[in-house]
């Protein structure tokens, strides 16, 4: 399977060492489930759209567009909808399990419990960094901009 290593660092400061193995298909299929029920597919398209993701590079033009594109949405409305999809998929604990199975952190199986619990008890950003990334290698975000 594909991996992907790299760096991220700790709220002490300390850099950490990732591993991602790209996702079994059937795991991927179950998180794509989640997400798609989420309604998270319409706040994705905004954010990554042309107007805003420009490749001129012109971040005058991409900064009034991301400021239209927030004026214009309902957030109150989409997080209800999110955290309605995330706490019927059985809520975040039982997704960060799925999400963070064959990713290890400084050589540590953050699939199982015990990892996770060491790595991330209050490490929010580092978590938010990770999960990320997972997204990012496994080609979620992709698939939800499609």
């Amino acid at each position: 399977m594909n991996e992907l290593e790299f760096t991220l660092t700790d709220r002490e400061g300390e850099d950490r060492a990732y591993v991602i193995q790209t996702m079994a298909f059937d795991d991927a299929m179950e998180v794509v489930e989640v997400l798609l029920g989420m309604g998270i597919g319409p706040l994705l398209s905004i954010f990554m759209s042309p107007q805003i993701m420009r490749a001129d590079g012109d971040e005058e033009a991409s900064q009034k567009a991301l400021e239209s594109a927030v004026a214009e949405t309902d957030f109150g409305a989409m997080g209800r909808d999110v955290m309605s999809g995330l706490q019927s998929a059985g809520g975040l604990r039982k997704m960060a399990p799925l999400l963070l199975k064959g990713v290890y952190r400084d050589g540590k199986d953050l699939g199982k419990r015990m990892e996770r619990d060491a790595a991330y008890a209050g490490n929010w950003k580092e978590f938010r960094q990770a999960l990320q990334k997972v997204f990012e290698h496994n080609g979620f975000f992709e698939l939800l901009l499609s």
